[in-house]
């Protein structure tokens, strides 16, 4: 006797956004993954932004992210670019997130949270 099933697949395509969160949750779901390479792009008024980066996920919680920062002007096609660090760290209830460029220019983040480690998951 044998029996089937059958399962119907979305194809739906997925926004930039949604594509690279997707990514970032397979690094939590998948212990076989543990490098992911994107693209990302921000539009604002005035120049949009990409950023090329290569997140490593480490067993301890820390995701390193080594990536470059490119920026161009709309009105001047002036392009600024500068490679960054990035450090993501979850570890007892704090979330710690570290960016540091490796060019002037662009300004350095730091920030640290008390969050679940499910939300820690998915920033």
């Amino acid at each position: 006797m044998s029996s089937s099933s059958s399962e119907i697949i979305d194809y739906t395509p997925l926004e930039k956004q949604d594509t690279l969160n997707y990514m970032i949750q397979t690094i939590n779901y998948d212990n076989q993954v543990i490098s992911v390479k994107a693209s990302q792009y921000f539009i604002y008024k005035t120049y949009y932004q990409r950023q090329n980066y290569t997140m490593n996920a480490y067993l301890n919680n820390l995701t390193l992210i080594d990536g470059v920062s490119r920026n161009t002007d709309f009105s001047t096609s002036m392009v600024t670019e500068a490679p960054y660090l990035e450090q993501r760290l979850y570890q007892d209830g704090t979330y710690y997130n570290i960016r540091k460029f490796q060019s002037e220019g662009f300004i350095n983040r730091a920030s640290k949270e008390q969050i679940d480690e499910e939300t820690a998951l998915n920033t």
